[in-house]
């Protein structure tokens, strides 16, 4: 049975060999073993993947009602279709100021999406009623 490694192990090795990708370093790690990623409990990401995935949920439908495709929205990011595709499915996350390209290429105002996302991450609708997502 092989020994497992503390995830500062991928620290140490990050730090000092800056000039290849971390990517790299974590897939060479756990292939050798030294590497164990259920060892990397630091951060719970059931809470925020669940809470990303209902942003992602209110961005798409936010796209729909106004009636635009991928294609139509890509074109006024000036990205291309799976470049929103890949947003969209959370294959790529999306920082503010992206959030704020999408609102604003939906003619949405950031405020007005951020107050319709707001009830349904804390798990309330309109009128302080619990809401079951």
């Amino acid at each position: 049975m092989r020994p497992k490694t503390h995830p500062s192990v991928l620290l140490f090795f990050a730090e000092y060999i800056p000039l290849v990708h971390s990517g790299l370093v974590l897939f060479g790690l756990m292939l050798f073993g030294i590497y164990d990623r259920r060892l990397d409990t630091d951060v719970d990401k059931s809470i925020s993947s669940h809470d990303y995935r209902i942003f992602l949920r209110e961005l798409r439908a936010a796209r729909k009602q106004i009636g635009l495709t991928q294609i139509d929205m890509a074109s006024r990011l000036g990205e291309t279709q799976s470049f929103v595709s890949k947003c969209e499915r959370g294959e790529r996350r999306l920082d503010i100021v992206e959030v704020r390209a999408f609102c604003q290429a939906m003619g949405l105002p950031l405020l007005s999406f951020v107050r319709k996302l707001e009830p349904k991450l804390s798990g309330k609708k309109a009128g302080g009623k619990t809401n079951r997502n």
